[in-house]
């Protein structure tokens, strides 16, 4: 059974707020994530922790600034190549 949005979603802003920023952050699921300082390397984090926890890979060609932009737009990502 495939991972839902929400699931995702969660489990992203758990890998952001674990791993990634600082906690003082505050973020919602469509806030931009550059400009929170979100580089390569935390993508790299955030697609680890879903992989882990959903056991989702996502392709290299689906790391597109659009699909990488917010934690909504990496979900739906996600969710759209699970179902593949």
């Amino acid at each position: 059974m495939s991972a839902s949005h929400a699931e995702i979603a969660a489990t992203l802003r758990a890998a952001l707020l674990d791993q990634v920023l600082d906690p003082s952050v505050t973020f919602q699921d469509d806030t931009p994530l550059a400009p929170l300082g979100v580089d390569s390397m935390s993508y790299v984090r955030l697609l680890l922790a879903v992989e882990r926890d959903h056991d989702i890979q996502f392709p290299d060609e689906e790391m597109t600034p659009e699909n990488l932009a917010t934690v909504d737009s990496l979900a739906t990502a996600l969710v759209r190549v699970s179902q593949d």
